[in-house]
């Protein structure tokens, strides 16, 4: 929008005539994220559903560029059906020519923009006022969502110069432009109006020269103009010029035309020697899809061979290399042309990539390609092998191939399969003489009009070209064209092509099965696999006769019969049978959670599978997993039944288990772990490659960039970022080590989705593995040794830890101790007796390496009972705590079933929150559950250590670490009762932070030896009302949580009675009891002033007691002692006025 200059000048300063700035212009943009950084595209016309975010920038002119640094406050407003604004500040350097105001309204929550025209408007901030600036403004219309529906394409035209409309009828239509003289170029674009309204389209126009390059931009609300008495019409006419004389330099440009968010054309035409005429079809201006998804426009003529070329499919890196030679060649054309000297362009070149990827149908391409780029005068091709040229004679293969040289003269010699003419070890094979031939012709600078093309596979040709220097020399990496495998997708587009020109249609049902049956093909493929000519192989040897069978059998087959492929005509795709690897998954001992994640994700596998055999589009995410788990708990196993599975899904070529660890991967000099690297992940193709102890590659510290297994994981991460990959990794290791590792670097965690976690086995699962490795064997335990075993595992898996070795623990005291104790145990007998082939099987109770007392104990529970029992009756013996009480009975319960099951040690929880008030007995009973650890060998002494929140609450941190760390030590084997329910800690503003610190000392349980247990005794839990409302009806426990809860008036009473008899032989008189029980009434009916516990208790009965043995001190001998009397307790009454200071505050 226009406005006048006086308007656009703004940001004055006091006592200086120089404004600030110049608005230059105003750009929009809508938007469904809420930031997109500053606008740069001309559009002005939005759908409603392109929201809910409106982006503006103001682009203002800095007229103190390189004088002064300044700065501006701003308001933008919006004004539509809604009014929106926002405050701007900038500051502008002196260094920057251009200062942006940029603004994002969000106009909905439904992610749409109200229809009709909005304006963006900018006012400067200054002395109280808003001074108006400028404005844009833009429209939200109400479109159909694709421009095929709002017009249709009537044609398109590019005119040299300025053409006016009342001669455009007698002009030509070119695609390429004479450049001498060319100042300027008009396009003319008619579209048939589709809508039945009125209605203003806007179009954007881009034009971009040879290196994609923006030269040119313009939007433009084009009018509708009366086509006949029904139609109304596009005219889109304009004048591409720029400012500068000789704008259009030679070269290749590309014109867009866009409408909204769409491409509605994309036209290219070249500046060159001569003008050519030709006219754009309708056919030809549609829109449509290349590699890169750009979109071309090319003239109804016949494709010229550059073009032929780019329409090939696939072949990116070939047609990418060749249009930068032809860039070349033109080069050095201009550079001749203006007298400048010029580099000779080596045309000699090698093809290289596996059968079928289209290397014989760009060679006769490239010959005519050279020919109308003047580099050869024929542009034919003459096609040899090893068979055409080696003769029946000596010498003869020299004739051969400079015949062949003759005849390919102004043209290219393709010699296919060209490794091997070269045998290594053979110095007497004919291929050399030809090879030598060749070089000698090579080297010949006088003949340049002749190409030699080598063909051949990448691993044979590298090898021959490494084998003689002169090639590698005269054929240069610069001059070597590899063509790359095909993709599914590319394989489908030859398939449609190959339908097209036999006349065959595709249904949709086929099209999904032919494509699983090549995706299928396409996962197991190796240096074999034939590309494009696998594709028509198998569809003309497959395919067609199935077509040709089903329509023969037909009476009168019509012509759709005859031309269509349906499902039943394709082959059906070959997996394997994956149930088997499955069913061995099954069988194996234990690991039931595991069992059921691995189906489950095998499911998840399965249905990809299914859904791309049905042709519903499925990206395929990454299915790298980690195996985590101590040693011996089958991971290995497990690997090899995931590689037979995912082979038989048609996820690997091959299924084998590639196992390595650091050692394998990670050299000592710089260059040497890559190198390694290369050969495993070659090694690993079709593979699963199962990294063991991975965690080894990440040593963690300061070290750690430095360290060469960084480089291991960013090279395994390189090769996994690929979309085909054809290998599965699992990287296996111990819980705790794989989460660091993880963590180290993102890309891991993203790109390794799948954690499969393998538990310890059971005393059970270990018999039973400890069954089928003696069958195995051809042995058998007696009932009476089997039992001793048992008793033998469960003192192992007592004392276990991380390096427990589980299966491989079990296997290893079979072979190693049971079995030599038997062989002793026979040696020793009679000769006569070592024959007998039950004596030979039979293992006893004594070949168990365990003592028959230590068998007796463990089956005996194995729990000191006594302790226990002790434990519990001075837990019973507290007044109230009744939930309490039967949290721990149950905790004790537990722990006996689970330790008869063989479920020891770690699967018992050994940390606990006891949540409540001061003074209700959590010290007391954290100290029972201390002996009650021990008494269950979890703990070896089962001491308390009392820690007070206090001690490390306002203090440094690294004093709260030597705190906690000292604690843990003396703690060691026993339980740290962490006491953070002081009354301090009832303020909200001095919380305690339990969870933060159960994390820091459940870290130093990990890095400190032996066995631990942690109570942390706090007001309230993080999961507080969950608690207290489960608690309310009747669950003693939740998550290892107990709660203690407020004493009554009675059990206070209760408690004070107990101190006073067991700690100093005194009781209460019924006197004294009223007068006691009225005070702690009281006491209870002020709750919150904290003092309703059992410390208070304790303070009073000291009291008391000191009160009564003073008056017995002085009373007569004969007088009543022991006993509280009412007078003792006199002065214990509530007074009303008494307000002390609430605790904690």
């Amino acid at each position: 929008m226009k406005t006048q200059k006086s308007q656009r000048e703004g940001g004055r300063e006091c006592g200086n005539d120089i404004p600030s700035f110049q608005v230059k212009e105003a750009r929009v943009a809508c938007s469904p994220y809420s930031s997109i950084g500053e606008v740069r595209q001309l559009r002005r016309m939005y759908r409603p559903d392109e929201g809910p975010y409106v982006h503006v920038t103001f682009y203002l002119h800095n007229m103190h560029y390189k004088e002064k640094d300044w700065d501006a406050d701003f308001w933008v407003q919006m004004v539509g059906d809604k009014v929106y604004k926002e405050n701007v500040h900038i500051k502008v350097p002196q260094d920057e020519p251009t200062a942006k105001v940029t603004a994002t309204f969000r106009c909905s929550e439904t992610g749409t923009i109200g229809l009709g025209e909005w304006f963006v408007r900018l006012f400067q901030c200054k002395e109280n006022r808003n001074v108006y600036q400028d404005d844009v403004a833009f429209k939200i219309v109400d479109l159909p969502p694709h421009y095929t529906q709002c017009f249709e394409f009537i044609s398109f035209d590019l005119y040299r110069g300025e053409v006016a409309d009342d001669s455009i009828l007698h002009a030509k239509s070119q695609y390429c432009f004479k450049s001498r003289g060319l100042d300027s170029i008009t396009l003319l674009y008619l579209a048939k109006n589709l809508l039945d309204k009125e209605w203003t389209p806007e179009l954007v126009l881009m034009l971009f020269d040879e290196t994609g390059r923006i030269v040119m931009q313009h939007v433009e609300e084009v009018q509708l103009v009366q086509m006949d008495e029904k139609n109304k019409c596009i005219y889109f006419m304009h004048v591409l010029k720029g400012k500068t004389r000789g704008f259009f330099s030679p070269g290749f440009y590309t014109l867009k035309i866009m409408f909204l968010n769409d491409v509605v054309l994309s036209a290219s035409f070249e500046v060159g020697n001569e003008d050519r005429f030709g006219l754009y079809g309708k056919d030809a201006v549609q829109p449509h899809k290349t590699i890169g998804n750009a979109k071309t426009v090319k003239p109804d003529a016949v494709m010229a061979p550059m073009e032929k070329l780019d329409a090939m499919i696939g072949l990116a890196s070939v047609k990418k290399k060749l249009h930068e030679f032809i860039g070349l060649a033109r080069l050095n054309y201009k550079r001749r042309a203006a007298g400048l000297p010029i580099n000779m362009l080596p045309l000699h070149a090698v093809f290289i990539g596996n059968p079928g990827t289209g290397k014989t149908t760009v060679a006769g391409l490239i010959g005519k390609i050279f020919k109308d780029a003047g580099l050869l005068s024929k542009g034919h091709v003459v096609f040899e092998e090893r068979s055409t040229l080696i003769g029946q004679f000596y010498s003869s293969e020299s004739e051969k191939t400079l015949n062949a040289l003759k005849r390919a003269e102004g043209g290219i010699l393709f010699i296919d399969e060209a490794y091997s003419l070269y045998k290594a070890g053979d110095p007497k094979d004919p291929g050399l003489n030809v090879l030598e031939t060749l070089m000698t012709a090579l080297a010949d600078k006088e003949q340049r009009d002749w190409m030699l093309i080598l063909a051949g596979y990448p691993k044979e040709m590298k090898a021959m070209l490494e084998a003689n220097p002169g090639f590698n020399s005269r054929l240069p990496e610069s001059n070597r064209y590899y063509f790359d495998d095909y993709s599914v997708d590319e394989l489908m587009q030859i398939a449609d092509l190959y339908c097209k020109k036999y006349q065959y249609v595709l249904s949709d049902d086929a099209r999904k099965a032919l494509y699983s049956v090549v995706r299928r093909a396409y996962s197991v493929k190796d240096d074999t696999f034939g590309n494009g000519r696998y594709i028509e192989n198998l569809l003309t040897n497959e395919v067609l006769p199935a077509l040709s069978a089903r329509g023969c059998a037909l009476s009168s087959p019509t012509f759709e019969d005859l031309s269509t492929i349906v499902r039943d005509d394709i082959p059906a795709v070959a997996y394997g049978d994956y149930d088997k690897s499955l069913q061995k998954l099954q069988k194996m001992v234990g690991l039931d959670e595991l069992k059921k994640s691995i189906e489950s994700h095998l499911n998840f596998v399965k249905l990809l599978t299914l859904r791309r055999e049905a042709g519903l589009h499925t990206e395929q995410p990454p299915l790298h997993m980690v195996f985590t788990g101590n040693p011996g708990t089958g991971k290995t196993t497990v690997a090899d039944f995931m590689g037979e599975i995912y082979y038989s899904l048609g996820l690997l070529s091959r299924g084998n288990v590639i196992r390595v660890e650091r050692t394998d991967m990670v050299g000592a000099h710089i260059g040497e772990t890559e190198k390694k690297m290369k050969r495993i992940l070659k090694q690993a193709q079709g593979n699963v490659l199962f990294i063991d102890e991975a965690y080894n590659l990440y040593i963690g510290g300061e070290n750690t960039k430095n360290d060469f297994g960084m480089r291991a994981i960013e090279t395994l991460l390189t090769v996994l970022s690929r979309e085909e990959v054809d290998m599965l990794v699992i990287l296996a290791g111990y819980p705790k080590e794989m989460e660091e590792m993880l963590s180290c670097n993102p890309g891991l965690r993203s790109r390794f989705p799948y954690v499969f976690h393998f538990e310890d086995y059971s005393v059970d699962e270990l018999l039973q593995i400890a069954d089928i490795v003696v069958q195995r064997g051809g042995y058998c335990f007696t009932r009476e040794a089997r039992e001793k075993l048992r008793a033998l595992v469960e003192k192992e898996c007592r004392k276990k830890n991380a390096h427990f070795g589980n299966g491989r623990f079990i296997s290893r005291l079979i072979s190693t101790r049971i079995i030599p104790a038997m062989s002793n145990r026979i040696a020793a007998m009679p000769a006569g007796n070592q024959k007998d082939a039950k004596v030979l099987q039979t293992i006893l109770p004594e070949d168990i390496p365990i003592t028959d007392e230590e068998a007796i104990a463990i089956r005996n529970n194995g729990f000191d009972e006594e302790e226990i029992k002790e434990a519990l009756r001075e837990l019973d013996g507290m007044v109230g705590l009744e939930k309490v009480k039967v949290a721990i009975h149950n905790f004790v319960e537990v722990a006996r079933y689970r330790n008869k099951k063989g479920h020891v040690a770690d699967d018992v929880p050994m940390k606990w929150s006891f949540v409540g008030n001061t003074g209700t007995g959590k010290s007391t009973v954290a100290g029972i559950m201390g002996r009650l650890l021990h008494a269950m060998h979890l703990l070896e002494k089962g001491q308390m250590v009392e820690l007070k929140a206090e001690e490390i609450y306002n203090v440094p941190d690294y004093k709260v670490d030597e705190i906690l760390r000292s604690a843990m030590e003396r703690s060691r084997q026993g339980l740290l009762f962490v006491d953070g329910d002081a009354p301090q800690f009832k303020n909200p503003q001095s919380h305690f932070d339990s969870e933060k610190l159960r994390i820091k000392l459940t870290s130093y349980t990990a890095e400190l030896p032996g066995s631990y247990a942690l109570i942390i005794a706090e007001h309230e839990t993080i999961r507080q009302p969950l608690v207290a409302g489960l608690s309310r009806r009747g669950i003693v426990e939740i998550d290892n949580t107990l709660v203690f809860e407020d004493y009554s008036s009675s059990e206070l009473y209760d408690i004070l009675t107990k101190m006073l008899c067991e700690g100093y032989s005194i009781t209460v008189s019924e006197g004294a009891a009223v007068v006691l029980k009225k005070y702690i009434d009281d006491i209870c009916n002020h709750r919150d002033l904290g003092y309703a516990n059992a410390r208070t208790m304790k303070i009073i009965a000291r009291t008391i007691a000191d009160v009564t043995q003073l008056r017995e001190s002085r009373s007569a001998e004969d007088a009543t002692r022991g006993v509280v009397t009412a007078d003792d307790v006199s002065s214990f009454v509530w007074d009303g006025s008494f307000a002390p200071r609430k605790v904690g505050y």
